[in-house]
């Protein structure tokens, strides 16, 4: 969303649209969410789950509110699929930050068995105080 014009991430990853402090409204799956969906205070989506990405930035129609920044609608739901499907992914970065994801499920006509977990370290997390930091 960064990369839309109109659009600014501040240095604590809290987007604003069109210089908009607080005004933007995230749609996931057709649910508005109102609390803040900064990285401080809430989880992200992960990129290997979204399945479409829609941003507003004027003309928003009724269903929205009166948000005057913009409006981020997410959706996550895929059609269903039968059978046994899985993904897998893994992470890695500075100060020894590891991350893995793992998914698998079970499709049929009108139900979906879904198992998911993942886990994450790093050695940087709650570094003691220092007065060379």
């Amino acid at each position: 969303m960064n990369t839309q014009p109109g659009w600014l991430l501040e240095a604590n990853g809290i987007l604003h649209p069109r210089g908009s402090e607080y005004q933007t409204q995230f749609v996931v799956d057709g649910l508005p969410l109102t609390d803040n969906r900064s990285p401080a205070f809430a989880p992200e989506i992960g990129a290997e789950d979204v399945h479409a990405l829609s941003i507003l930035t004027a003309g928003y129609p009724a269903e929205y509110g009166r948000k005057l920044g913009g409006v981020i609608e997410v959706v996550t739901a895929s059609s269903a699929r039968r059978g046994l499907h899985g993904s897998a992914t893994a992470s890695g970065g500075s100060f020894g930050t590891i991350g893995s994801d793992a998914q698998a499920e079970y499709g049929w006509e009108r139900a979906t068995l879904s198992v998911r977990g993942g886990a994450a370290t790093t050695d940087r997390y709650l570094d003691p105080p220092a007065e060379e930091n």
